[in-house]
């Protein structure tokens, strides 16, 4: 993969960070759009053979992305709390 290649996805990744000051609903459609890119952009690494890139990378993306659905999140949660698990 090449520098400028890596550096593109890098700032995808970026893109998956949320400031949680802002309006849940704002942006879902190009924050949609950005873990789709990522993660089809990752595929490729893989089909590729070079997973040892898109580990890291697919990491800190699932990181950005847990921490993003906490503050976008809108439901009231009820079924998780009377959940066993």
């Amino acid at each position: 993969m090449s520098a400028g290649n890596e550096n593109g996805l890098t700032v995808l990744v970026d893109r998956l960070r949320r400031d949680r000051r802002r309006d849940p609903y704002a942006g879902r459609q190009a924050y949609s759009q950005a873990t789709r890119e990522v993660a089809d952009r990752c595929a490729r690494l893989i089909d590729a053979s070079e997973a040892a890139v898109a580990v890291p990378v697919l990491r800190k993306a699932v990181d950005r992305m847990t921490t993003a659905l906490m503050y976008m999140d809108s439901s009231s949660g009820s079924s998780a709390t009377t959940s066993p698990i």
